[in-house]
């Protein structure tokens, strides 16, 4: 029950879980008297020398001058479960490596920096070299200016999803644990993928899980059609 909060807040705002997000911000607003547009968010600020740093670090990662895609292969350890396979990531990053007009490059905060290696060292060699990890290498200045350089992000249900669309950057986002109907993109250019199994969306209902780590949901999305999400954007 949340009847205790009667005494805690002066508005009380029903949050239905089968709705978008927004529109349960959008509620809290009308409480308030303000009402607001649903759609893309406001875009956190990026500044000049933030982007001409992340100009740098491309001219020197090889990478200048090409599409960039961002590969984020992570998901906050609030939901592991939410993370796509590993294997998966690589082989869509050595996919578009191969191509001469894009460059690739994976994403990730400092504690994520070992495991988005792990994910790079599946690529076999003479494609690694053409990938590079920037996983905890950016500030978060930097990494703003990386996603707004950025021609697609291809990540999971995690923060830099949301970042990419504040930013107007195109998307293509796996989600299982989650509902899409509830956190995806509501406008610009996206492409959601999921898979319909029985348990999912479990997060919006349950603490814990009840697969275990076992995410068939996440494991039913396959890196082609990922990969031909993304062929679509770039």
């Amino acid at each position: 029950t949340t009847l205790f909060r009667n005494g805690l807040y002066t508005h009380l705002v029903y949050y239905n879980r089968q709705r978008h997000v927004q529109e349960a911000y959008r509620q809290l607003g009308l409480a308030l008297g303000v009402d607001a547009e649903m759609g893309r968010p406001a875009s956190p600020h990026v500044s000049d020398a933030e982007r001409q740093s992340v100009r740098a670090r491309l001219g020197q990662w090889g990478s200048g001058g090409r599409r960039l895609l961002l590969v984020n292969p992570n998901a906050g350890d609030l939901c592991l479960e939410r993370r796509w396979m590993p294997e998966r990531f690589a082989r869509l990053a050595a996919h578009f490596s191969a191509r001469e007009d894009t460059a690739v490059v994976l994403t990730g905060s400092p504690a994520e920096a070992e495991y988005t290696e792990s994910v790079r060292q599946m690529i076999t060699p003479e494609l690694r070299t053409r990938v590079m990890n920037a996983a905890g290498a950016l500030d978060f200045g930097e990494f703003l200016a990386l996603i707004e350089r950025a021609d697609v992000l291809v990540t999971g249900d995690s923060g830099p999803l949301h970042l990419a669309v504040a930013l107007g950057t195109p998307t293509v986002s796996v989600f299982g644990p989650c509902a899409p109907e509830a956190y995806r993109p509501l406008e610009g250019h996206h492409r959601v993928l999921s898979s319909s199994v029985y348990c999912s969306p479990c997060l919006h209902w349950v603490d814990e899980p009840p697969c275990a780590g076992e995410n068939l949901c996440m494991q039913r999305i396959g890196w082609h059609e990922v990969a031909a999400a993304t062929a679509e954007l770039l």
